[in-house]
């Protein structure tokens, strides 16, 4: 059961696992539906997006993630290091109150501990698919957000947003 998420503006550093997340089978989830999800739980301070070298062959892809203010962070060989290397820095820095890892990856847990050794909040951002729900990531976590169940509520209020605004056009019109 998740602890009810402290008021408190934090300041967050977003961390975001790009060759995990930024998928094909995963285009329903866009960077800044991710961004929202993540400012209910306070201020975003940092976003960096880690890429691999063969984002440099998708010019479009290292602009998406440019234009949505990630800092594009391209690894020559596996990024899960230089995410972590960032991860531990910022967990060390005094100005950051939440770490959130965007990703499904679970050899991030280390972050999430040393997060908790240091006092911090951490946040793990996932997209759940048919091969498992991350579990491991949203157990060790403060707070998660699964990004498929984010993207349906949000479908469902959009919807019952219209059609309550069809109703009320409707009821207008009668009168």
């Amino acid at each position: 059961m998740e602890k009810e998420i402290n008021k408190k503006e934090k300041k967050i550093a977003v961390l975001l696992d790009g060759p995990n997340i930024l998928r094909n089978e995963f285009n329903f989830v866009g960077l800044e539906d991710i961004q929202e999800a993540i400012k209910q739980y306070g201020k975003i301070y940092v976003k960096r997006a880690y890429l691999s070298h063969h984002a440099t062959e998708h010019p479009k892809l290292i602009e998406y993630v440019f234009n949505q203010g990630f800092e594009p962070r391209i690894g020559l060989s596996d990024i899960d290091t230089l995410l972590t290397a960032d991860a531990v820095e910022f967990i060390i820095k005094e100005n950051i109150d939440m770490i959130a890892v965007v990703s499904r990856d679970s050899s991030f847990l280390p972050i999430f501990y040393k997060a908790k050794k240091y006092k911090k909040e951490s946040l793990a951002v996932y997209v759940s698919s048919n091969e498992g729900n991350c579990s491991s990531l949203k157990n060790i976590a403060d707070y998660s957000i699964d990004m498929r169940m984010y993207i349906e509520r949000k479908k469902k209020q959009m919807n019952k947003g219209n059609l309550e605004e069809i109703v009320n056009k409707s009821k207008k019109m009668k009168r």
